[in-house]
């Protein structure tokens, strides 16, 4: 296996970690809030598990760098 594809094998990985995570959390939000026509919603959970995300997704950039 190529660097290459060794990097997106873990990008995907993350991103498969990180998805039923989000998913859970927006339901929540959605179980127990009402949600205006326009929004976002950007709770201080979700805030946090994006800079998770982001810190691994950085890390794994990094290890693979040339």
């Amino acid at each position: 296996m190529t660097k290459d594809e060794q990097k997106k094998a873990e990008l995907k990985k993350l991103a498969e970690h990180f998805n039923p995570l989000y998913e859970k959390l927006i339901n929540e939000y959605k179980n127990t809030h009402k949600l205006p026509s326009r929004g976002v919603i950007d709770t201080p959970e979700l805030k946090a598990l994006k800079q998770e995300e982001l810190r691994q997704f950085k890390e794994i950039l990094n290890k693979y760098k040339d």
